[in-house]
């Protein structure tokens, strides 16, 4: 793959926005973890530069798959809270526990991706947190929130509760945000054009894909 640098590869820095530009970025294709943007059309992947994919889902032609329903039923007796974003201990070892999953490129912290004033800069951001029947946190994701959309930043787990399928539950629960809240869009962050661990995001009804050319189009769902 031929790269541009100059375009491929950006970053910005912004300690505020308002919610209508940050729709706005997150539609041009830019992520963020805290103040830092980052709009990457490459990554290198397997040993290869592979393109990225940025998703999102338009929340007006989302509906649940048969296996996201089971889902949801089965984990009925959970409660889900969306509520602001408070580090602690007992988050921080969560956060621990799900790292170790990872052989390389293990975050130091949640603020890594969260950033130092997590929930305020640069636009307000939630956590989506899942308390089990006992009344125990076993995830939490966190999300931006903007005018029209919101966009998922990271989930964190215990990994004792792997069977329950945390990760995709807190990403089917800011979905649910999305719509009782009346945005219209869900930004997913990116994917490859490559087999690859982001595989997940493409298995929801109503996704679309950026180009990289200022147009969204209707991504194929991928079962």
């Amino acid at each position: 793959m031929k790269l541009n640098f100059e375009e491929d590869f950006k970053t910005a820095t912004h300690y505020q926005a308002l919610p209508t530009e940050m729709d706005n970025f997150w539609a041009d294709g830019w992520r963020n973890f805290g103040s830092e943007f980052f709009r990457n059309r490459a990554d290198y992947h397997a040993n290869k530069w592979v393109r990225v994919i940025p998703l999102r889902i338009n929340v007006a032609k989302f509906v649940l798959s048969k296996h996201q329903k089971r889902l949801l039923q089965k984990q009925k007796n959970t409660t889900v809270r969306y509520q602001p974003i408070a580090l602690d201990d007992e988050r921080d070892l969560m956060f621990q526990k799900h790292i170790e999953r990872f052989k390389q490129n293990q975050p130091d912290s949640l603020t890594v991706f969260l950033g130092r004033q997590a929930g305020v800069v640069p636009c307000l951001a939630l956590e989506c947190a899942l308390y089990s029947e006992a009344g125990k946190l076993y995830a939490a994701s966190y999300f931006g929130v903007g005018e029209e959309a919101i966009s998922s930043i990271y989930a964190t787990f215990d990994t004792d509760f792997d069977a329950y399928s945390p990760g995709l539950h807190t990403l089917l629960a800011e979905v649910q945000y999305a719509q009782t809240h009346g945005k219209k869009y869900v930004y997913l962050g990116y994917s490859y054009n490559v087999p690859s661990h982001y595989d997940y995001k493409k298995k929801f009804y109503g996704l679309e894909s950026y180009d990289w050319a200022g147009k969204w189009q209707d991504f194929a769902r991928e079962v």
